[in-house]
């Protein structure tokens, strides 16, 4: 993904946890097959269930997908002009990248990928984050 700020960005390069997963969110997968490299696809129950069975995080063919600037405003994020520091309004949801971290103004809670952005929203507004442009291969 085409970043326009790198030094702006969040590194989760870690795996993620399955306690923040849910079906529905996206993350990158690593498809060896046809040589496809990293790719975005949503987490299905079987996903879920295998990491909640083994209690751990996914594998290191699995990661968040970062949050940047160029992600906000393809998914439909309104950057705001108006702060001292990157903002951005994502359908009522306001995202700022304050101290080298992306944090929801509302609940003040750091934002850790793409996944975590769409429990908020869940969570905020009782309907999905509608973001299948991402997914289309």
């Amino acid at each position: 993904m085409n970043n326009k700020l790198n030094t702006n960005t969040q590194s989760l390069q870690t795996c993620v946890s399955v306690t923040d997963l849910r079906v529905g969110n996206l993350l990158e997968y690593y498809i060896d097959t046809d040589y496809l490299g990293w790719q975005i696809f949503s987490v299905d129950w079987q996903d879920v269930r295998l990491c909640s069975e083994q209690n751990e995080s996914f594998n290191a063919d699995n990661r968040a997908i970062e949050i940047t600037e160029d992600l906000l405003l393809k998914i439909g994020a309104i950057k705001l002009d108006f702060k001292d520091f990157p903002s951005f309004n994502l359908f009522g949801t306001q995202i700022n990248f304050v101290n080298g971290i992306w944090i929801d103004y509302v609940s003040r809670v750091e934002i850790k990928g793409l996944h975590h952005m769409q429990n908020i929203f869940v969570f905020r507004n009782s309907e999905e984050l509608q973001i299948g442009n991402l997914t289309e291969h």
